[in-house]
């Protein structure tokens, strides 16, 4: 896909309907943005191509514990074992630990928290 914002290697990317780019995903955004179409799979400058992960493990991550849930973070880009909780924001399950190093993508719809 290609970019409209510089992207870095694991950043959860969301898909603009106006013209199909991919760009940093956060939960306090628009409902476009809180949906993850999945990760980037290196960094890639503004108008740059990059491969999207959308299924399998995202590996080389740090913070990560086998087990643990991951939400999209408020921060673009980010993940997070902690939903969003306030009022207008989205809660965007992603994956689950695998390993250490490991984040198994399990991409699902963002839910509005009212």
């Amino acid at each position: 896909a290609t970019t409209f914002e510089a992207v870095s290697d694991g950043d959860a990317l969301f898909m603009r309907s106006s013209d199909g780019q991919v760009g940093l995903a956060q939960a306090d955004g628009t409902a476009d943005e809180a949906l993850v179409v999945g990760f980037a799979d290196a960094d890639a400058a503004s108008g740059e191509t990059v491969k999207v992960l959308v299924a399998g493990l995202l590996d080389n991550q740090t913070g990560i514990d086998a087990g643990d849930i991951f939400y999209l973070s408020t921060t673009a880009g980010e993940i997070t074992t902690t939903p969003p909780s306030t009022a207008g924001q989205f809660v965007t399950r992603v994956g689950e630990g695998a390993t250490s190093t490991e984040l198994s993508i399990q991409l699902e719809p963002p839910i509005r928290l009212r």
